[in-house]
């Protein structure tokens, strides 16, 4: 009976997961075929009296859609040939084209070549040449740079570290950086730029170390209410990408789905909701690093030894990470610097090293990863790992002595003459010789009355 009932139990989770995912997979259907029959005849989305700007931007932000969730309709060709057709001049544009056209396999190197030359010395990019830097357009650009797979790393970092840098102190970020001169309110915190900067730090945080501004704006972000459902949706997808999920958030995004099929009858806030429920049918990333232990050589060291320990870490979840921290501790103090691994695939063991000299004793070494938990992970209570380590007293040989020359001051003397006779000798040993008695001897005979070496 027992069994049966367990079995009735989990067939009821089981049913339940599965009609949501039906939810959500029906919503996207939905939403797709609205965008479909509201795209206009010559490939855009929007109103004709738009401004070409505001066309552009919200066609590209559908045709990111229709890339993110894999369809290869009419809908989304079209899409592309309009993007394609329209001259684009500033830098912002340049960007939306070179993420939409990349993403579709066209070649962008020519348009990658006008982005790249209006970065500026600070590293970031403005919305058009000759402008400042700031993070949205700094965001925009490195979508389009990992889009193209761009290799150029200087460029790369240099925008990442504009990025970073323009972080404000509460982990968000605002339209303009925070170093730059721009009015208050354009500095301050945003939903939406947080959102973008995030999503686009967590598509570079394989290759570079990017763990403290990630965990900052994630913890931001989810702190924030939204007012608008576009906001509320982009703010899901860059929390979620990053392994955070915030249910609310998406069930009000599934329960203001319209009748029709969009979310405000609006082609952009549908897109950005479309991508939001994608996440949600995607599971989370599995974060978690497992200190595995402490080995150090050589393997019974003295107090004379250098002594060389090794901290052995395994990456048990299903991400790459970056730039992990380790400290050496022993006890409660630290033992040299905090050391870097730079990259860690999943299922990989990495090593990090130290050398020190320790007197003689008894101690307990702790290597301990992430020890300022930058990382956000599933357990955050199996990243220590502990060695006893014993230091014995030194053990010191006995000298070793060894004449290296025996010499005379002549070897055709005279009758009475006086005649030098020069040894050395060395100490070849651990320990030092004292006292020590020298005696020269010619055929057993003693030659010199009895001399000492004291030291």
């Amino acid at each position: 009976m027992k069994k049966l009932v367990k079995g009735m139990t989990l067939g009821v989770v089981l049913t339940s997961w599965f009609c949501f995912a039906t939810q959500q997979e029906l919503a996207i259907q939905r939403g797709m075929e609205w965008l479909v029959a509201n795209q206009n005849p010559d490939g855009y989305w929007g109103i004709e009296t738009d401004m070409l700007s505001k066309r552009f931007h919200i066609t590209c932000e559908v045709a990111n859609t229709f890339h993110y969730l894999g369809t290869t309709n009419i809908a989304y060709s079209k899409a592309i040939q309009w993007i394609e057709r329209e001259t684009t001049t500033s830098s912002r544009a340049i960007a939306r084209k070179i993420k939409i056209l990349a993403d579709y396999g066209s070649d962008t190197a020519e348009l990658i070549g006008t982005l790249t030359s209006s970065q500026n010395e600070d590293g970031g990019f403005g919305v058009d040449r000759g402008y400042g830097s700031d993070v949205l357009d700094t965001t925009f650009a490195l979508q389009a740079l990992k889009s193209a797979n761009y290799s150029n790393t200087t460029v790369i970092e240099s925008a990442l570290w504009y990025l970073t840098s323009n972080q404000n102190d509460d982990g968000g970020f605002g339209i303009a950086g925070k170093l730059s001169l721009a009015d208050r309110s354009a500095k301050e915190s945003k939903v939406y730029t947080t959102s973008l900067a995030l999503l686009i730090l967590n598509q570079y945080r394989r290759d570079y170390y990017l763990e403290e501004s990630i965990t900052k704006a994630t913890n931001w972000l989810i702190t924030q209410n939204p007012e608008s459902l576009w906001e509320k949706a982009i703010a899901y997808s860059a929390s979620a990408e990053c392994g955070m999920q915030n249910a609310e958030l998406l069930n009000y995004i599934l329960a203001n789905q319209w009748e029709n099929g969009s979310w405000d009858n609006d082609p952009f806030t549908t897109a950005l909701c479309l991508r939001a429920i994608k996440d949600s049918l995607i599971p989370p990333p599995i974060i978690d690093l497992k200190a595995c232990y402490i080995s150090y050589s050589p393997g019974t060291p003295s107090a004379s030894d250098t002594i060389l320990l090794n901290g052995s870490l395994f990456n048990s979840g299903s991400t790459t990470l970056t730039g992990i921290e380790s400290q050496f501790y022993i006890a409660t103090s630290t033992l040299g610097p905090i050391l870097f691994i730079p990259r860690l695939e999943p299922q990989r063991y990495a090593t990090v090293s130290l050398s020190l000299s320790s007197a003689a004793g008894t101690y307990t070494i702790l290597a301990i990863f992430d020890p300022r938990n930058l990382i956000e992970e599933e357990n955050e209570e199996n990243n220590t790992a502990t060695a006893t380590l014993i230091v014995s007293e030194t053990v010191v040989g006995p000298p070793d002595l060894m004449i290296k020359n025996i010499s005379v001051s002549t070897f055709t003397p005279t009758a009475g003459e006086l005649i030098i006779i020069s040894a050395t000798i060395t100490n070849t040993g651990e320990s030092k010789a004292e006292n020590l008695l020298v005696q020269f001897f010619s055929d057993a005979i003693q030659l010199n009355d009895d001399l000492y070496v004291f030291s």
